[in-house]
């Protein structure tokens, strides 16, 4: 059997990119890390890392065993928590991304709240357009919107975003209000362009059934929370997901167009690594996110 420590040394190495710090981390000398590293492929008879005066990079193999490994450990850390009576006190670290659409709206009561209902967890929080590999850059858990990809991760799925066309009221009175979805045609909309790309066509349901809407516009904005922002400026009509008007809405800063018309938009999965053993911390987020997230 390989010894576990010269694996947790490898794993901690590939994780923070650096013998140093994972020397640090693991409060060993950094000749003993090296060593123990070198011991390991010596066992395994191929090389894992490829070691520079700048940088270390995995090579296949080692990629392959650490996705393995890191998992296995965190599988590990996770029984000796669920076995320890002590442990079980909802306390620890949890790492969790998000996209950028995340920073504002409903999603920070859910942290909050979490947090004030167990004040001995904290949250490392990451708000990213990249998607993040879980186990190779250490985080628990990720907020994801659209389809999936085929993949090991458990997901979760929450609720899909529906969406409204909102204006500002001082666009309104200055351009008239929309009575009809043809009336759409008469107005610009600011284009949402994620990726740089603005989405062309939605598909808008109402108590009539179902129509495509095609905006044509003057300003792409490719981040959600600017098109927002310029909606409430005046710049346009825009259709926007339904938890982030919410206060916008509340306070007359936008007015929903066409109410019965609604369009629907893409699902967000809460995703993490598949594991035998979840840690209470793990386990009670996964709970309060799915009874809050409506």
């Amino acid at each position: 059997m390989r010894d576990l420590n010269e694996i947790q040394c490898f794993v901690r190495a590939v994780e923070l990119k650096s013998l140093t710090a994972a020397a640090k981390s693991l409060d060993l000398p950094k000749s003993s890390v090296s060593r123990k590293i070198r011991n390991l492929e010596a066992q395994l008879g191929m090389t894992l890392l490829v070691r520079t005066t700048r940088a270390l990079s995995l090579t296949d193999a080692g990629r392959s065993f650490f996705e393995k490994s890191a998992r296995a450990l965190k599988e590990i850390e996770n029984a000796v928590e669920t076995l320890d009576g002590s442990r079980q006190t909802v306390e620890g670290t949890l790492r969790i991304t998000a996209p950028m659409v995340f920073a504002t709206g409903q999603f920070n009561d859910i942290v909050v709240s979490f947090m004030d209902k167990y004040p001995k967890i904290k949250i490392d929080l990451v708000l990213t357009e990249r998607v993040v590999d879980l186990i190779a850059e250490n985080f628990d858990l990720a907020f994801r919107i659209g389809e999936l990809a085929d993949s090991t991760l458990i997901a979760k799925k929450l609720i899909s975003i529906d969406a409204s066309v909102v204006a500002s009221p001082r666009y309104l009175k200055n351009h008239g209000t929309p009575k009809t979805l043809a009336d759409l045609d008469k107005h610009e909309f600011i284009l949402f362009s994620p990726n740089e790309v603005p989405i062309k066509k939605w598909s808008m349901k109402g108590l009539t059934g179902k129509k495509d809407l095609m905006p044509r516009g003057r300003l792409n904005i490719n981040h959600i929370l600017s098109v927002k922002e310029a909606a409430i400026r005046g710049s346009g009509l825009a259709l926007l997901p339904n938890y982030m008007i919410t206060n916008e809405v509340k306070n007359n800063e936008l007015k929903v167009v066409l109410p019965n018309w609604m369009a629907k938009g893409n699902p967000i999965h809460l995703v993490f690594p598949g594991q035998k053993f979840v840690s209470p911390k793990m386990r009670e987020f996964i709970d309060h996110v799915t009874k809050n997230f409506s």
